[in-house]
C-alpha cells in the first residue's frame, strides 16, 4: 500500500481547484496529457486531495514527470477555458443580434399593416352637390394637384357626341367613359370587385368581349355594363355624368380603370367634372397624375387593334 509520504504533492490555482478535477475529466486532451497519472491504475493506485491542491498518488514515473503533466493539463485547461469564454461571447452577440432584428421585423411589418392603400384625393363628391358645387371641388383637387385644366360649362350633355355640339370647336381628345362589370371574378386577382371604368376617344370601337379576353377574364366572364345602383354605390355618379374624376368617390380602390393608349396622343383630353353641363379639359399627364393619385395604374389598351 502506498503511504501519503511516497505521493507527489503538486501546488495548483487554489481558486481553480473546485472545478480543476471535474473539468480534467471533461476534457479529452487532459485525459491524454495525463495518462496514468490522471487515471491510476485500480490495483495499485488512488488519488488524495489535500487544502494545498490535488496530490496524485500510485504508479508515478517521477516527481519531475508528474510537475510537467500537471502543468501541461493545467494550461490545456486555461485554454479550453478561453474557448468557452469566447463561445460564450459569441453565442451572446447571436443573441442580441438576433432579439434585435426581431424587434425591428415586428416594427416593420407594424407599419406595413397601417400604411395607407396609396389613395389621396380629397372628399367624395356626392350626387347632392349642385353643379356649381361639383364643379369648384374638382377644380380645388386638379389645382391642389398642380394640374392645369379649363373648364365650360353647356348645357346637359348626356353622351360624348352631345358634348361635341358645344365644344367640338375648341379641338382635343373628346372622352366617353363605359362602367362595366365582369360576370365572374379574374382568377389570379385576390379580391377582385370585376369593376371597370373605360374611357376612351369617342372613336375608339370598345369591344366588350375583345376586352374581356385582354383583362384576362375567362370567356364565361364576359364584362358587361354595369347598371345605374352599381354605379352609383361605387362612384357616386349618375348615367350620363361618368368621368375618371370620379375615382375621388372610391377611396378603397374598388374600380379599375381602363384607358385608350390613342388618348396618349392628345394636346388635352375633355371630361365632364361629375356634371353633364360642363366639361373641363386637363393634359394627358395630369389625367394620369390624377389617377396616380387615386391609387391605381391604368391598363392601357390599343383598341384600334382590339
Amino acid at each position: 500500500m502506498m503511504t501519503q509520504e511516497s505521493c507527489v504533492d503538486v501546488p495548483f490555482d487554489k481558486a481553480a481547484l473546485g472545478a480543476w478535477i471535474s473539468r480534467c475529466l471533461e476534457v479529452p486532451a487532459v485525459r491524454d496529457a495525463l495518462g496514468d497519472i490522471a487515471y491510476p491504475s485500480s490495483r495499485n493506485s488512488s488519488a488524495h486531495v489535500n487544502k494545498d491542491g490535488p496530490t496524485f498518488c500510485g504508479d508515478v514515473r517521477g516527481t519531475a514527470r508528474a510537475a510537467e503533466m500537471v502543468g501541461h493539463a493545467h494550461r490545456v485547461i486555461k485554454l479550453n477555458s478561453h474557448f468557452k469564454k469566447a463561445e460564450s461571447q459569441r453565442n451572446k452577440e447571436k443573441a442580441e443580434k438576433e432579439q434585435t432584428t426581431q424587434k425591428v421585423t415586428k416594427v416593420e411589418v407594424k407599419e406595413e399593416a397601417s400604411a395607407p392603400v396609396g389613395f389621396s384625393l380629397g372628399a367624395p363628391i356626392t350626387t347632392e352637390l349642385s353643379k356649381e358645387e361639383k364643379i369648384a371641388k374638382i377644380e380645388t383637387q386638379l389645382k391642389g394637384l398642380g394640374i392645369e385644366y379649363q373648364t365650360h360649362e353647356h348645357p346637359s350633355a348626356k353622351t360624348v357626341n352631345d358634348m361635341m355640339t358645344h365644344i367640338g370647336h375648341l379641338g382635343g381628345g373628346f372622352c366617353k367613359n363605359l362602367f362595366v362589370k365582369a360576370k365572374k371574378a379574374h382568377p389570379d386577382r385576390p379580391n377582385d370587385s370585376k369593376l371597370w371604368l373605360v374611357v376612351a376617344l369617342v372613336d375608339a370601337k370598345v369591344d366588350l368581349k375583345a376586352l374581356t379576353s385582354t383583362l384576362g377574364y375567362p370567356s364565361k366572364g364576359e364584362l358587361r355594363f354595369a347598371n345605374a345602383e352599381q354605379l352609383k354605390t361605387s362612384l357616386q355618379c349618375v348615367q350620363g355624368e361618368v368621368t375618371p374624376f370620379a375615382l375621388i368617390n372610391d377611396p378603397k380602390v374598388t374600380v379599375s380603370i381602363v384607358l385608350d393608349k390613342a388618348m396618349l396622343e392628345k394636346d388635352g383630353l375633355w371630361l365632364h367634372p361629375m356634371t353633364n353641363e360642363a366639361s373641363t379639359k386637363v393634359p394627358v399627364q395630369g389625367l394620369l397624375k390624377y389617377i396616380e393619385t387615386s391609387g391605381r395604374t391604368p391598363v392601357m389598351v390599343d383598341f384600334a387593334k382590339e
